[in-house]
């Protein structure tokens, strides 16, 4: 479809809210928050509501919005999240090495199928239990630092991969992994997932990476 008709589709759609201040003041902030976040997770309370108007009655304008942008706005019910990715690959997610490892870490630990669950069927670990995981790869045989790791942890929630409340340097304190883990990380198995952290051994810690898939 070209620009002029996604355009015109664009202002048929955004006409039937358009005479409610309060509809179109919803509709930019909703718009903002995926160019800023990505995501809207079902999951997570501070975007219920948003998520619920955004795959109900703004989906099609959501959708001829992003696509005049070149960017495809994307619902995954299954996993009770929609997003934005660029067509063009061209604001990929970008990680330092650290940030990668964990969410690699992450990706592996959502495979677990004796984990506590979360409302909403989200993943629940603990801070101790990534740890564990790390040193196990020993991709840093010296260990990491805290502040290092809960800088990773503070990225990953930002990115809406994660999220927790209490403070991330204690091993007891809860980690819901969201299901956006699951667009990041294309995998098909645990054992791919080790393959893929082994090849972190011995580099720059400095090194950026494109390993997540969406943007």
């Amino acid at each position: 479809m070209g620009k002029l008709n996604v355009l015109s589709d664009f202002q048929e759609k955004y006409g039937l809210i358009a005479s409610s201040e309060t509809k179109c003041d919803r509709f930019a902030k909703i718009v903002l928050r995926l160019l800023n976040e990505t995501f809207l997770v079902q999951d997570k309370r501070q975007d219920q509501d948003d998520y619920y108007v955004a795959t109900g009655s703004y989906k099609a304008v959501l959708e001829d919005f992003f696509r005049f942008l070149d960017i495809s706005f994307l619902v995954d019910r299954e996993k009770r999240l929609c997003y934005i990715r660029g067509d063009n690959e061209r604001n990929r997610l970008r990680l330092k090495k650290l940030e990668t490892v964990v969410l690699l870490i992450l990706r592996s630990l959502a495979y677990k199928g004796d984990r506590k669950i979360a409302s909403y069927n989200s993943v629940i670990v603990t801070v101790e239990e990534i740890l564990k995981k790390l040193n196990e790869t020993e991709i840093y045989p010296d260990g990491v630092g805290m502040t290092d790791f809960k800088n990773a942890l503070t990225t990953l929630k930002r990115y809406k991969v994660i999220d927790f409340q209490e403070d991330p340097s204690k091993g007891e304190t809860p980690i819901v992994i969201y299901n956006s883990v699951l667009i990041l990380v294309d995998s098909s198995s645990l054992a791919e997932l080790e393959d893929r952290l082994s090849k972190y051994i011995g580099g720059s810690e400095d090194e950026e990476t494109n390993e997540s898939e969406a943007n």
